[in-house]
């Protein structure tokens, strides 16, 4: 997979060497990064590059990683919704849900959430119904 080539290729020491042709850097960033090493916090420019192509890899690689357990959890509640199709919440639990971990005034308006959702409809997303209801609490 390539999340996990990614993430060896970045935490494991590799004592073979790749070079690699020129880097362009903008002026300033390439200032910037000139005086660091002139400061002392860093060995070399190539030091700093190759930190950043790293930082840079690892991210991404996170970020996909995290993509996969979304939708592996999300496969996962929609096995057991279609075993327990009782157990799945409704849109207003998942909308109270979001308001409350949210810190949303709309948690404790559960009549604006329903309001919103008979208007917006069953297919509306969830902040689209929290700004209804924000927007009708700005009315009162």
């Amino acid at each position: 997979m390539l999340v996990d080539r990614i993430f060896s290729a970045c935490l494991l020491d590799d004592p073979t060497p790749a070079q690699n042709t020129s880097v362009r850097l903008p002026g300033r960033l390439h200032g910037a990064a000139l005086a660091t090493v002139g400061s002392g916090a860093a060995g070399s420019l190539s030091e700093i590059i190759i930190e950043g192509v790293r930082l840079h890899l690892l991210s991404l690689a996170e970020s996909a990683a995290t993509e996969q357990q979304v939708g592996d959890t999300r496969l996962a509640l929609e096995e057991h919704y279609a075993e327990f199709p009782d157990a799945r919440p409704s849109l207003s639990e998942i909308v109270t849900a979001a308001a409350v971990m949210g810190g949303h005034q709309a948690a404790e308006h559960p009549a604006l959430i329903a309001d919103a959702i008979e208007d917006l409809g069953d297919d509306a997303d969830v902040e689209d119904i929290l700004a209804s209801v924000r927007g009708a609490l700005a009315q009162r």
